[in-house]
């Protein structure tokens, strides 16, 4: 009798350090994806920034959509990759956008950049860049 119960607890204790790693580990692995996308949207950001600066070095005008930076790789081999942080990408209006962005992943994009709070309005200074939470987009201005 008493090696059952030893047995059983021994397996409530596994069950109750195993339930501790998980509920532990999880939220440490969360807090690194949101690190590790928010740093990649700002690469991308540089990236097409960058992109869209020689293309308007070269040509005179900005690029009007990310085909006009990828075309022939000769700004960028090919589109950055949002695949999983957010929905969409694009140019609008001198910027580089991606829409659909977890508010988790904008306060971290916004904690790297310096910038205080969840929300950042979009601007249009050369370099600028951000998240905004509320509207769930990060942009990159050129």
């Amino acid at each position: 009798m008493t090696t059952i119960m030893l047995t059983v607890l021994g397996f409530l204790l596994a069950a109750g350090a195993a339930f501790m790693a998980f509920s532990y580990g999880g939220s440490a692995f969360d807090r690194s994806y949101d690190q590790s996308s928010a740093a990649s949207l700002i690469s991308n950001g540089s990236s097409v920034s960058a992109a869209a600066n020689m293309h308007m070095t070269q040509r005179g005008y900005f690029p009007a959509n990310l085909r006009d930076v990828t075309l022939r790789g000769i700004y960028l081999p090919t589109e950055p990759t949002i695949t999983g942080i957010g929905t969409s990408h694009a140019i609008v209006d001198e910027r580089y956008e991606v829409a659909g962005i977890d508010h988790r992943i904008c306060y971290e994009i916004n904690s790297e950049l310096g910038q205080n709070g969840d929300v950042v309005t979009a601007g249009s200074r050369p370099g600028q860049m951000g998240c905004n939470s509320t509207d769930r987009v990060f942009y990159a201005a050129f």
